[in-house]
C-alpha cells in the first residue's frame, strides 16, 4: 500500500477500519497484555518514506457502513474468512457484539477509553522510529514488513502443498 501510494503521489492512505474494527483491536490488545502493539494504534508522527493512514470510518459501526453501502448500491465484500473463526479476533467480536446489545455504546467507548489512555500515556509509551524492511526498504517496526512476511509465509505453505 505504501509503495503504490506514493507512486501515485498520495499523501495519505484512507482505510476502511470502522468502530468494530478499533474495539476488537484495543481489546485484543488488551488482553493480550500488548501494550506497545496498543500504543501503535495511536495516530503517528509524520516519518521519512511513510504515507500516513487515516481511518474516516474508525467512529461508524460496521453495520451501519454495510446498510449505508446496500442502500446505496456500493459493492463491498461481506464474505468472511474461512479461518476467521479460528482466531481470538472472531472470539473478541463475538462478546464485543454481545456487550454492544446488552449495553449500547461499549464499542465507542471502548475506543474512547483507550484514547484517553493513550493521551495520559503519551510521553512513557513514546512512538518509535520506524526502521526499513531489509528485503523490499518499506518503513516498518521490526527487520522485516508484514508484507514480506506474509509472501514467506505463503510461500512456505505452498511449498507443503
Amino acid at each position: 500500500l505504501n509503495r503504490a501510494a506514493r507512486s501515485l503521489g498520495a499523501d495519505k492512505i484512507a482505510t476502511g477500519h470502522n468502530l468494530d474494527d478499533e474495539a476488537q483491536t484495543v481489546m485484543m490488545n488488551y488482553l493480550k497484555g500488548d501494550f506497545e502493539r496498543l500504543m501503535r494504534l495511536r495516530p503517528r508522527r509524520v516519518q521519512r518514506g511513510l504515507v500516513p493512514r487515516i481511518k474516516p470510518l474508525r467512529s461508524m459501526p460496521e453495520k451501519e457502513i454495510a446498510l449505508y453501502c446496500m442502500l446505496s448500491g456500493i459493492f463491498f465484500q461481506s464474505r468472511e474468512c474461512p479461518y476467521a473463526g479460528l482466531s481470538l479476533r472472531a472470539e473478541v467480536r463475538d462478546m464485543m457484539n454481545a456487550l454492544e446489545c446488552q449495553f449500547p455504546g461499549t464499542k465507542l467507548s471502548t475506543v474512547k477509553g483507550f484514547e484517553r489512555l493513550a493521551e495520559e500515556e503519551q510521553g512513557q509509551w513514546a512512538q518509535m522510529d520506524l526502521a526499513l524492511c531489509r528485503q523490499c526498504g518499506e518503513p516498518c517496526v521490526g527487520e522485516r514488513c508484514k508484507a514480506c512476511q506474509l509472501r514467506e509465509e505463503i510461500g512456505r505453505q505452498s511449498e507443503k502443498h
